[in-house]
């Protein structure tokens, strides 16, 4: 009898370290020595990080060439509308962003909603740029003001729009895409700086650029 107790016991724990050997074999370890979604993360993280390093440099030459080309007095009128459009991005989507990409679930409802809600979002911050123009205009003593700081604003219009398509790139995980707009829109914005500072647009080399970007 206690030969066969041992017998059952040795075959129980047989049994036991088969199953452990394969779910753990079969499992996204089996492989390589990183799950794939991990592996997916940290490549997303490294296309972000290589983005970023090309932004900056693209972006430092651009500006650096339009400071070699405009006028100061063309640099200040942009950097009013520079900076007051860049202090209303700040409210860009309301947080809408951000708390889609860490909510657990999300039905197709909430994004409905969530989309409507950044749209109109930007609607308003566009508004109150334009808004915001004439009493820039009359504090700074710049007329010009009334046409820059509109024309900065719609960035915020295509900001809001863009809020929930890029929170659920972010939920996926493709961080790559997410790079490569980076990189195209940093593109974009350096050839319109560089094209409008070159063509004699002046001020309009700067505040085109914060609208194309």
């Amino acid at each position: 009898m206690s030969s066969t107790l041992r017998f059952r016991e040795s075959a129980r724990h047989a049994w036991s370290r088969t199953v452990r050997i394969v779910r753990v074999g079969s499992g996204p370890d089996a492989s390589s020595p990183m799950r794939p979604a991990q592996h997916d993360l940290r490549r997303g993280f490294r296309a972000l990080g290589a983005a970023t390093t090309l932004v900056r440099i693209v972006d430092v030459v651009a500006v650096f060439v339009v400071l070699r080309i405009l006028p100061n007095d063309a640099i200040g009128e942009a950097s009013v509308a520079w900076t007051l459009a860049t202090l209303l991005e700040a409210w860009n989507g309301a947080g809408i962003g951000p708390a889609l990409v860490q909510a657990r679930r999300v039905t197709r409802a909430d994004l409905d909603s969530a989309f409507t809600a950044a749209s109109l979002a930007g609607l308003v911050l566009f508004g109150v740029a334009a808004l915001l123009g004439p009493f820039a205009a009359r504090a700074y003593g710049d007329p010009r003001l009334v046409v820059y700081l509109p024309v900065t604003g719609t960035k915020l219009l295509a900001l809001g729009l863009a809020a929930v398509p890029l929170a659920r790139l972010q939920r996926a995980l493709r961080f790559e895409v997410v790079a490569s707009l980076q990189v195209i829109a940093t593109l974009v914005s350096a050839i319109v700086r560089v094209s409008v500072a070159l063509a004699g647009g002046g001020a309009f080399a700067i505040v085109l650029a914060h609208a194309s970007h």
